[in-house]
C-alpha cells in the first residue's frame, strides 16, 4: 500500500493492515506486534522524515510475517540511534528512541537500508 504519510492516514493504512493480516491468518500475538511495529514506525515516517510518499508491505515467509516500510523522506537509520538508559527516571531521559528500542526487542529481526533514495525498515516477526 502506497500513501501520502500524514496523521490523516494512520487510520486507513491500519485497516490495511487488519484485512491483510486477516488474509495471511496471522495469529492474535503476532497482529498484536504488527500493529505496535506500525504505529511506531509509520508515525516516525508521518511527523519526522519529510517524506512525500511512504509505503508498506506485509508477507508471510514460513514461520515469519514481513513487513517493510519504504519512504523518500530525509536519509535516517533508526538503527544507529543509541537505545534510551533505562535506568534514569522518565522525566530525565531525552525524548525520543524508546519506540524504535521497543520494536527491535520485540521483533525477530529489524533491518534498515537507504535504496534508490529511499529509507527501507524491514522486519520479521515469529508467527508460530
Amino acid at each position: 500500500m502506497k500513501v501520502v504519510p500524514k496523521k490523516e492516514t494512520m487510520e486507513e493504512v491500519s485497516r490495511y493492515l487488519d484485512e491483510r493480516f486477516e488474509e495471511l491468518e496471522i495469529p492474535m500475538k503476532a497482529d498484536a506486534t504488527g500493529h505496535i511495529v506500525f504505529d511506531e514506525i509509520y508515525s516516525n515516517i508521518v511527523y519526522y522524515s519529510g517524506a512525500s510518499f511512504a509505503s508498506i508491505d506485509c508477507e508471510l515467509d514460513g514461520d515469519f510475517l514481513c513487513m517493510e516500510f519504504r519512504d523518500d523522506g530525509v536519509q535516517y537509520n533508526p538503527l544507529e540511534k543509541e537505545d534510551p538508559d533505562l535506568t534514569l527516571e522518565t522525566e530525565e531521559r531525552p525524548v525520543g528512541g524508546l519506540g524504535i528500542f521497543m520494536v527491535k526487542n520485540m521483533v525477530a529481526d529489524f533491518q534498515y537500508a537507504y535504496e534508490q533514495n529511499e529509507n527501507v525498515i524491514r522486519i520479521k516477526i515469529k508467527v508460530a
